[in-house]
């Protein structure tokens, strides 16, 4: 089965992913390094108008130590509607 239609974003910032986000509301899902979204599109399971791909923003691209505190980025970065 092929997925539903969609339009696909890849924006190079948090600035601009955010803008999408805002943009389309809920309309709009966040792909994070996410491999079973794949299956989910392709059996339908999950249906959106827009995808915002924030694999290519750099700034959320991270694993670091602050204090005592491990951090890491990009999964959940942005809140995922």
């Amino acid at each position: 089965m092929k997925p539903a239609a969609f339009e696909y974003f890849s924006p190079k910032t948090t600035k601009a992913a955010l803008e999408l986000l805002a943009a389309h509301r809920s309309d709009a899902r966040i792909l994070a390094r996410r491999p079973k979204l794949g299956s989910l599109l392709n059996f339908r399971m999950a249906r959106f108008k827009y995808l915002i791909d924030i694999n290519e923003i750099p700034e959320l691209s991270y694993i670091r130590c602050d204090n005592d505190t491990l951090c890491i980025g990009a999964p959940d970065a942005l809140p995922n509607h």
